[in-house]
């Protein structure tokens, strides 16, 4: 039959947190991918930003040295105005550290897990040896989801840019360096 009354239950939220990597190099600003290879990550990020209900995201910059550059957080305009912002300056190092950006993310989550944790990681995938496998595997361990996106065209590739007006390109001994995506 009918019932009346009150029942309460504690109910605890579990949410996602999302960290954001995003390879600020040089080879960044090669344009086999419109505008930029970095534009596009800017560009793909933001839409992601759009989709978001309540989920905390935070931005990692990185190339030879990874940075914070946006704490995780639900202030999406926030987070926008850290994305906007991303250039080759962004990281105080050059190179690409893909394993030193997985760590730093690592490090800067909560070892508490509270919330379903995941890292995306937009490069072009040119690793000089931070070891991303090892670090990928500590991720694994601590049930940390890590999605990849590699932005470049692998056969052909582009020059890299000296500067961001894409007028002069870095050079190596006399030739004009090209950049591949490296799918690896």
């Amino acid at each position: 039959g009918p019932r009346y009354g009150t029942e309460f239950e504690q109910i605890v939220p579990r949410g996602s947190d999302l960290y954001v990597l995003i390879d600020v190099s040089r080879s960044m600003l090669a344009d086999d991918v419109a505008p930029s290879r970095l534009g596009r990550a800017k560009a793909d990020v933001a839409s992601l930003v759009n989709r978001l209900e309540g989920e905390r995201i935070g931005l990692i910059a990185f190339a030879g040295q990874a940075v914070v550059k946006s704490p995780l957080t639900v202030d999406y305009d926030s987070f926008r105005r850290a994305l906007q912002e991303l250039d080759p300056n962004s990281a105080p190092r050059g190179g690409t550290a893909i394993g030193d950006a997985i760590r730093k993310a690592l490090e800067v989550f909560s070892a508490k897990v509270e919330r379903d944790q995941s890292i995306l990681l937009i490069t072009d995938g040119d690793d000089q040896q931070s070891y991303p496998l090892e670090a990928a595997e500590v991720a694994a361990e601590r049930q940390v989801a890590i999605f990849t996106v590699g932005l470049g065209d692998s056969s052909q590739g582009a020059r890299v840019p000296a500067k961001s007006d894409g007028k002069t390109y870095v050079e190596y001994q006399g030739e004009q360096v090209w950049s591949k995506l490296d799918g690896t």
